[in-house]
């Protein structure tokens, strides 16, 4: 049962991966499995209204994770009052929005004068594979003086399905407020497989097309065009850009306006990104057009696909839980298709200020005890000297 105004709360959202980096943004989830991804979204914003999103899963096909992605706008006011939440449908199935699941990455958007916060939510148990689009109902939104406006929203879906070869996914989130140039230092889980597709998928808010506000995109330098507009499912005026897509079989591929190709335009926001890279390390970079207002646009997150010629880990790990403040509680991780005692274990809260990690017994094992004194988003990476 949830409760919006639960008072004491943590929430504990683990990821495994092999490779680790935070420059300008949180690193939040890495996989590697037999099958494929997709993602795609819809910007509310106060208009409200119901749309939908297109998730093509291949038949035969097992949902191995699924996650709603949201942003959560508030003025200055009511910026501490952490026991608001909205529901809003999906397929007409209720979804709690609320403060308990975010990330605490709250950046501020001066040329709004609003605050923003990333939430995540996991909604394995909402997709079904037999189904292709889905309604989201965010039922009524108000403005962000009003109340907290939940926005910007996002599925992303991981599919299991034996016919398909691996497929790697990274899932980089926003902790840098909007500025006219934006860096990500994207170091991948895993080593890239430079000759399948790699895939580049972008996720903002707030970004025109136009000669006065839109991003250049870079990677590692080389300009491979400029995004922003209005997406074909929101009446939203520059809601800014919705990169959908799904890859499988080493091969990425766009949904609606975006389109598999090596650049980005406009409402295009996905590219194989595979020529502009060199070495592990990709550097992606937002560069705004002019001076008029470049406080506004926003990257939510960044989706990386690819192929890898590592051995993909099967992990189990502690499912996100609440639980009240004062008490503890154990965290798990353990690689349970081959269990070794030389798998090496580092926990990590990328969102607390300057990394570090507190309220864990220990940070170099598979079985830290939490002691909760608040809310805290955890990462834990697990590796082996496998070559």
């Amino acid at each position: 049962m949830h409760f919006c105004n639960m008072k004491y709360f943590v929430l504990i959202l683990l990821t495994i991966y092999i490779n680790y980096n935070i420059n300008a943004q949180i690193h939040y989830y890495s996989d590697c499995f037999k099958g494929g991804v997709v993602g795609d979204g819809y910007t509310a914003w106060y208009t409200g209204g119901i749309s939908q999103v297109n998730l093509p899963i291949p038949n035969g096909s097992i949902i191995k994770k699924a996650f709603f992605f949201s942003n959560i706008y508030k003025s200055y006011n009511i910026y501490n009052d952490s026991a608001l939440c909205k529901i809003i449908e999906i397929n007409s199935q209720p979804l709690i929005l609320s403060e308990l699941n975010s990330l605490e990455n709250t950046v501020f958007m001066q040329s709004l004068q609003l605050y923003v916060t990333t939430t995540v939510i996991d909604i394995t148990n909402y997709i079904n594979p037999s189904l292709t689009n889905y309604s989201i109902n965010p039922l009524t939104n108000l403005s962000p003086s009003e109340t907290p406006l939940y926005s910007d929203f996002y599925i992303l879906v991981l599919y299991e399905n034996n016919l398909y070869s691996n497929s790697c996914v990274d899932i980089y989130i926003n902790n840098r407020r909007p500025s006219p140039v934006v860096n990500y230092l994207v170091n991948p889980s895993n080593i890239l497989n430079i000759n399948d597709d790699i895939g580049l998928s972008v996720h903002s808010s707030g970004i025109c097309n136009n000669d006065y506000d839109r991003y250049e995109v870079l990677i590692n330098g080389l300009n491979i065009g400029s995004i922003g507009g209005q997406e074909d499912n929101t009446d939203v005026y520059c809601a800014g850009v919705i990169g959908s897509f799904y890859y499988q079989n080493n091969q990425l591929f766009g949904i609606g306006n975006d389109v598999s190709n090596t650049t980005m335009n406009g409402l295009d926001a996905i590219a194989k990104i595979n020529s502009y890279i060199t070495n592990q390390n990709i550097n992606v970079k937002f560069e705004y057009t002019s001076n008029v207002s470049p406080n506004s646009n926003l990257i939510n997150q960044l989706f990386l696909t690819y192929t890898s010629p590592c051995h993909p880990f099967n992990v189990s790990v502690t499912k996100d839980t609440t639980i009240c403040k004062g008490s503890q509680f154990q965290l798990i991780a353990s690689e349970v298709s081959s269990p070794s005692s030389s798998y090496v274990y580092e926990w990590k809260a990328p969102s607390s200020p300057n990394g570090v990690t507190t309220g864990l017994s220990c940070t170099n094992c598979p079985n830290p005890i939490f002691t909760a004194d608040s809310s805290m988003f955890y990462t834990v990476r697990i590796w082996n000297n496998d070559t």
